[in-house]
């Protein structure tokens, strides 16, 4: 028992714990990130940097909570650095690329991040042209690194646990002060991360535009919200992002894409189909893919259909029409069962019926509410002859 006290003292007479009332908050933010996630090909090593700097984020709160205050400082600058190799594992020419990744997962010799933004300012396509657009942004973050660099490096009195107490006293410093300005760092970091992570394609804004947002497909990455730009970012950054070459490029693009009615952008996106607005539908069709199509096809036959599974994908395009069910989801291996079954048509099962039709060299899984008729049955094994 004394050992224990003893131990617990050593360990914590040194440490200086704080609360953080607003780490709920701070959690609920980093979903931005997370969700930020990219779609593009060429580009999916951003993605493990983007949440693995989420990670040292959260990882920076607790620590600063625990006491460990210069580790706290350390973890928001690992989380800086992840979003720079981030870029710079993207931006360099794509015949370096593949060997810079390679050093980098086989732990070979990696520059600094000092020495990629160097490289990066003589020879990255977009960070060019970020740095050109926003150079205010890289200043001021030029600062708040720097800043966060005296705590890694150990530089003043205050970031020493052997004279922090003493400095405290003097300077008549409370926790407060120290909560606060932890915070201000913390935040500059998620912005600075969401920020990097636009180097990578400007959908995180793109799709907070309705205009913009109806003239995409069905994508992956989540936008940023207005509430967080104006917590972490700064409208004046957006705005001098958006004189970017990327995100003109990208803003171009979409502009030149037709517009799609809510009830179209919702079967993309969303996979909900009004089946009630069957005549809009119609005069949109083109804007959809085939399968989705012949999904809406299904759905006009019969009334009684209220989802509609798609080559064994667990998530359903699902309709206005109010399902009977009783477990609202199923698992790969679930939805794979029912279509490998032979006598697949008005099966009951979970309190509705299940029919499996195979069209066009798809499956199809349909959930209705009531058994289908043979006419139906057969009108939806017609859609096989229908040209799409």
């Amino acid at each position: 028992m004394k050992d224990n006290i003893f131990i617990n003292f050593i360990e914590n007479n040194h440490l200086y714990k704080y609360t953080i009332e607003n780490k709920e908050q701070y959690y609920s933010d980093l979903d931005f990130i997370d969700d930020s996630m990219t779609g593009r090909v060429d580009a999916q090593v951003a993605n493990t940097f983007i949440y693995e700097a989420k990670y040292l984020i959260i990882n920076s709160i607790k620590l600063f909570e625990l006491g460990y205050f210069d580790c706290a400082y350390y973890s928001l600058r690992e989380a800086i650095e992840m979003s720079t190799t981030m870029i710079y594992l993207v931006d360099i020419p794509i015949n370096e690329r593949n060997n810079k990744l390679n050093e980098w997962k086989n732990v070979k010799r990696f520059p600094m991040r000092s020495q990629m933004i160097k490289y990066l300012e003589k020879n990255g396509s977009v960070f060019i042209d970020f740095k050109l657009k926003m150079k205010e942004f890289f200043d001021d973050a030029k600062q708040y690194i720097n800043d966060i660099n005296k705590y890694v490096h150990k530089q003043g009195n205050d970031k020493l646990y052997t004279t922090k107490r003493w400095y405290d006293y003097t300077n008549k410093l409370d926790e407060k002060f120290y909560i606060n300005k932890f915070e201000k760092y913390l935040e500059f970091t998620i912005g600075y991360i969401a920020i990097m992570r636009l180097s990578i394609d400007p959908l995180p804004i793109i799709l907070m535009n309705e205009d913009l947002f109806l003239r995409t497909y069905d994508m992956i990455t989540q936008p940023y919200n207005q509430d967080f730009i104006c917590k972490y970012i700064g409208d004046k950054y957006i705005e001098l992002y958006r004189q970017t070459e990327l995100y003109k490029g990208y803003e171009d693009y979409f502009y030149n894409m037709e517009k799609q009615s809510y009830t179209i952008s919702n079967i993309i996106k969303e996979k909900y189909v009004d089946i009630s607005k069957y005549d809009e539908i119609k005069r949109q069709f083109h804007l959809l893919a085939d399968y989705e199509k012949i999904i809406v096809e299904i759905f006009k036959i019969s009334n009684k259909i209220t989802d509609i599974y798609f080559n064994g994908y667990p998530i359903s395009y699902f309709s206005n029409i109010h399902s009977r069910k009783k477990k609202f989801y199923y698992n790969l291996e679930e939805v794979n069962t029912y279509l490998k079954m032979l006598d697949n048509k008005n099966i009951k099962s979970n309190g509705i019926y299940i029919s499996v039709f195979s069209i066009k060299n798809d499956k199809y899984l349909v959930e209705h509410n009531e058994k289908l008729t043979y006419e139906e049955i057969e009108e939806i094994m017609l859609l096989n002859n229908k040209e799409f």
